[in-house]
């Protein structure tokens, strides 16, 4: 289950979400500074394809944060 926050400048992608779908870390990428309770987990640059049944692929960015705890944020 994901949040929608208006007020969020990017989207935020949960640890275990992006080994779910085969994602690396990479601390040489581990570079994204994040505010509020996550400003002190480790965040990398992911970029993702979105593709929702009828719907045009859609490209989306995040931070790919490294902490159990984090939620799936999409900013709008």
């Amino acid at each position: 289950m994901g949040l929608v926050d208006s007020g969020a400048t990017v989207n935020v992608l949960p640890y275990e979400v992006g080994l779910q779908l085969d994602l690396v870390w990479d601390d040489r990428r581990a570079n994204i500074r994040l505010a509020g309770t996550l400003g002190q987990q480790p965040a990398m640059p992911v970029f993702l394809i979105a593709e929702i049944t009828d719907f045009a692929p859609v490209r989306l960015a995040f931070a790919w944060v490294q902490s159990p705890d984090a939620p799936l944020i999409l900013s709008t």
